[in-house]
Formats: C-alpha cells, sequence, structure tokens
C-alpha cells in the first residue's frame, strides 16, 4: 500500500518491519549506524566513550558515550560539517557560510585538484585520470598523495587543519577515549591522517 513515493508520509515504518518480519527493527542515520557499526565490529570495540567522524561527500560525527549511542533530543547531533571554520566563508547547503562542509569534504578536494589541472598544475593526478579533470576521483587523489605528490599534499594539509582544528574541539568538549576516523576522504588516505593526528 506504500508504493508510490509520495505517499511516504508519516508512514509507520518501524512497526510494519517488525509486524511484517517479527524482529526488532531500528531505523537511524548512515553515521550513527557507523558509530554503531564501530562499537560492535571495528575500532570501538570495547571503548565506552568515543566519537566517529565520517569524512566524504558530508561530513558527520556519530557518538557512543557511556557504552550507548547518543542521538541528542531528536536525532539530530553530531552535526559537527555545520559548524563554522571560515567566517564568511562559501555557502554549504545548509544555508550558513563557511561550514567545515565547505573545505573538507570530497568535492571540495576534487574541486581544488580540478582547477589545478586546468590551470596546467604540474600533479600526478593528470596521469591518473588522463588528462580528464571530470574522470578525475578521490581516489586517484589519495594514490598522489600517499606517492608524496607536493600539489595534492598541499590541499590535503588545507583540510587536515579545519578538521585538525574541530577535532581538538571535540577531544576538548567530550574526552572520549578515541576518535575514529571513516570516509572517502580518509580511508587509506596515510598524509592526511597523519596530519590530522599531527594537529
Amino acid at each position: 500500500e506504500y508504493l508510490l513515493a509520495r505517499d511516504w508520509k508519516e508512514v509507520p515504518l518501524k512497526e510494519l518491519v517488525e509486524s511484517r518480519f517479527n524482529l526488532p527493527f531500528f531505523l537511524i542515520n548512515d553515521i550513527d549506524a557507523g558509530a554503531l557499526g564501530e562499537k560492535f565490529y571495528g575500532r570501538g570495540i570495547k571503548v565506552e566513550n568515543f566519537v566517529c567522524i565520517w569524512l566524504s561527500e558530508t561530513v558527520g560525527m556519530g557518538m557512543v558515550l557511556n557504552d550507548r549511542i547518543y542521538f541528542g533530543k531528536k536525532g539530530f547531533v553530531g552535526e559537527i560539517g555545520h559548524t563554522n571554520v571560515i567566517p564568511d566563508g562559501a555557502i554549504c547547503t545548509c544555508g550558513n557560510r563557511g561550514c567545515l562542509e565547505t573545505v573538507a569534504t570530497t568535492s571540495f578536494v576534487l574541486g581544488k585538484c580540478r582547477e589545478g589541472i586546468a590551470s596546467g598544475v604540474y600533479s600526478k593526478i593528470v596521469n591518473l585520470c588522463d588528462g580528464d579533470k571530470s574522470r578525475l576521483k578521490i581516489e586517484d587523489v589519495i594514490i598522489a598523495s600517499n606517492n608524496g605528490d607536493r600539489f595534492v599534499r598541499n590541499i590535503f594539509l588545507e583540510v587536515a587543519g579545519y578538521i585538525g582544528g574541530k577535532l581538538t574541539d571535540i577531544a576538548n568538549i567530550l574526552n572520549p577515549e578515541v576518535i575514529i576516523l571513516r570516509g572517502s576522504i580518509i580511508d587509506g588516505n596515510s598524509f592526511l591522517f597523519e596530519n590530522i593526528e599531527r594537529i
């Protein structure tokens, strides 16, 4: 009975799934689900207090406090991507200016790289995308960075500064045992990770 997208308003999804399959069902956002995954299967095993930061097309944070996932009052906790890092910076998707998401996402890094390719900068990423900047992927950029590409590393140094500064605030405010970093911009990116850790 709920087949059309326009009908998906006030749908009791939890109750529908539980009654259909006779199993407990929980509905949470992707970042909190990632934090729970880390809690039960990853770096959060046996850790009572940690935050999991997701760095990809968005920047989000899931929190496990006192051995339980923390949702806040209405489930909107952990919107670190929409905290300010550059006063009067670029407009964010949320409508504010200078949010972390404007300077620490996959699209930011790829945009900076494509600008560099267009201006003729020397970088290994040109070879990795066969000179076609539209085919450039974040995996190409990470490979170039891990192989010492100066142009790409300068971009990641900028990103590390923004992320590292925010993580310093989180460490001082929440005092977690562990901060876990995951997502397409950080997974396998040793240079970015080392510089965030240094900051």
